[in-house]
């Protein structure tokens, strides 16, 4: 892993922040190019299609960080997806579970023979 990877994986949260706050500050441009659209259109004012053309502009925009909102990974998420196969895949660690399984079946039979072994003495 590099020094460019680990820098961008710390800053996917502020990425996914500043996208979110964009595509808010777009879409409330968005909101006032369309009322301007509307109340210039009734008018039959020429600049009308001056803010059609920007309502064109903002709205892909605006569109584009949405999707840049929801779908850039947030820097748990992209942990979980860079490092879930690394672990999962590596023998060691499938080798440490199997053994891990052992330890606790050997210690829950110590366990139940020792209390059943003082239940019987109980009952006696």
């Amino acid at each position: 892993m590099s020094h460019w990877m680990i820098y961008w994986w710390i800053k996917l949260d502020d990425l996914q922040n500043a996208s979110s706050i964009f595509m808010l500050l777009l879409t409330i441009a968005l909101v006032a190019l369309t009322i301007a659209w509307f109340i210039n259109k009734a008018n039959k004012n020429p600049v009308w299609k001056t803010i059609r053309n920007f309502w064109f502009i903002v709205m892909p925009l605006c569109v584009c960080f949405l999707f840049l909102a929801i779908f850039l990974p947030s820097t748990k998420q992209f942990a979980v997806i860079y490092l879930t196969p690394k672990v999962v895949n590596n023998e060691d660690v499938r080798e440490l579970a199997g053994d891990g399984m052992k330890v606790m079946k050997h210690k829950l039979q110590q366990w139940l023979d020792e209390n059943l072994a003082e239940g019987e003495q109980c009952e006696k």
